[in-house]
């Protein structure tokens, strides 16, 4: 059998998951906007790191060592903006933006450089923290205007990081199976 995926993140709360509900209730009816994936308000969070497949053995590992960030202590961002990745024209994900902020930074390089002690790759690309609201682009045509919109949601206080478990047949997709509580 295949080894289970995960990934680290932060959870949203459920005032910004609704919110961003919103969001893609409305860009839905975007009449040139054709989505495979819109994401499930239960899976919306901010990734720290992707771990890809891993061993059962490796997991406890780093679940044994996530306490540590329970030291760290609480901080707020703002989430604000909606953005793409991809060609502008026919556009891979739709995401929501999130303010990055020196401690989220800070917890970001923290995580991966743990991940790292546990022969997950370093990563190279910048950090760019985002919520993704809707994935697999399967238009037809193009999109004749750019996904952007000046949208401000608030403030999301940054309690907790998860340790995701992934299970692609479900919804929601993913499980918090460690949770760590910031101070």
């Amino acid at each position: 059998m295949a080894d289970s995926h995960y990934f680290l993140g932060i959870p949203l709360d459920e005032r910004i998951q609704q919110q961003l509900v919103l969001v893609q209730e409305k860009l839905r009816r975007h009449p040139d906007l054709a989505y495979k994936n819109w994401t499930h308000p239960q899976d919306m969070h901010i990734t720290l790191k992707f771990l890809g497949p891993s061993a059962d053995s490796t997991i406890k590992e780093l679940t044994n060592s996530l306490q540590q960030f329970s030291q760290k202590d609480c901080f707020s961002l703002e989430v604000k903006g909606i953005g793409f990745f991809g060609n502008p024209q026919k556009p891979r994900v739709v995401w929501a933006g999130v303010e990055k902020t020196s401690p989220l930074a800070a917890l970001q390089k923290q995580v991966d450089a743990l991940c790292q002690t546990f022969g997950w790759s370093p990563e190279y690309r910048p950090y760019r923290p985002h919520i993704t609201l809707a994935k697999k682009w399967a238009g037809t045509k193009k999109v004749n205007a750019p996904i952007t919109e000046e949208l401000a949601l608030g403030n999301l206080e940054v309690e907790r990081i998860h340790l995701y478990q992934i299970h692609p047949s479900q919804t929601p997709k993913y499980k918090a199976i460690e949770i760590v509580s910031l101070k």
